[in-house]
């Protein structure tokens, strides 16, 4: 059913691990994993940029392709109260091991931000956005600042210079 949207959209969008697992015990499981293995290796320059648009007022939203119970994590430890990741479907307090809604992966994501736009003020060159995936160049393309970092992909890097988007790495 999703192969159509691509070769990666399948694998990503794909959460069939979690079918008939308790919502409950993953979330709790995935605070546990989250503190312990991933805050030590969160990047502290990448915290200060975020901080950094915080103090000038800036509306800060985390957006990945990730699941939302497990980007809210990251979400509460950079102290930013909006987030948008996958949304998981559930039944009984279970996942079914689907996603609900446009997944954000791609030009999922120029979706999802479009329909927050419309529920806003903002427009397109208001945003600055952060992307560090092929799939991403969708979005960075689409917003006033894009900004590549740490990414792995050459093609996504010969694009940002080519188009004069900033490159950093955290």
């Amino acid at each position: 059913m999703l192969l159509p949207k691509g070769p990666t959209h399948p694998i990503k969008a794909n959460k069939g691990y979690l079918r008939g697992l308790s919502t409950e015990h993953i979330s709790a499981f995935a605070k546990e994993f989250f503190e312990l293995e991933v805050v030590p290796h969160i990047s502290k320059a990448a915290i200060e940029r975020i901080n950094d648009h915080k103090r000038r007022g800036e509306r800060v939203v985390v957006f990945s392709g990730m699941p939302d119970f497990l980007l809210a994590n990251f979400a509460e430890h950079l102290g930013v109260h909006e987030y948008y990741g996958s949304v998981m479907e559930t039944k009984a307090e279970k996942f079914t091991g689907r996603t609900l809604g446009p997944f954000p992966l791609g030009k999922g994501k120029v979706k999802v931000i479009k329909k927050l736009l419309d529920e806003t003020h903002y427009d397109w060159p208001d945003l600055t956005f952060y992307g560090d995936h092929w799939l991403d160049r969708f979005l960075l393309s689409r917003v006033g600042k894009p900004i590549v970092i740490n990414s792995s992909s050459g093609r996504l890097r010969r694009m940002a210079k080519r188009r004069g988007w900033l490159m950093e790495k955290f």
